[in-house]
């Protein structure tokens, strides 16, 4: 990603940025893996491609992020059973991995 920062009033300068963004162990081999996904994607293929591009490539600014829920977090599928009382439909349901549910509480 190509971005312009100004040094001062009349000089501009093009800035290399590379954004890592949540490449994380939960979306590769934990219970958010993308392979678990309908897209059924190997997310550890990403990890040598970034590897390469941050040996080979000069970048001004490297930035990683990191999405961060507590573990009682409702996105968690080990979390339904406490939500369920919120669950819109049927609460009885059994639902698995990758379903969708709507909440109708906190």
């Amino acid at each position: 990603m190509n971005n312009q920062i100004s040094t001062d009033k009349n000089s501009l300068r093009m800035v290399n940025a590379f954004i890592i963004v949540d490449v994380q162990d939960c979306f590769i081999t934990g219970n958010l893996a993308l392979s678990n996904s309908s897209a059924r994607q190997n997310g550890a293929e990403v990890v040598p491609i970034i590897n390469h591009l941050l040996q080979t490539v000069s970048f001004d600014i490297i930035a990683f992020t990191h999405d961060w829920h507590p573990s009682n977090h409702i996105s968690f599928f080990e979390n339904l059973d406490e939500r369920r009382k919120y669950l819109k439909g049927d609460q009885n349901k059994t639902y698995e991995r990758m379903d969708t549910v709507t909440y109708t509480g906190p």
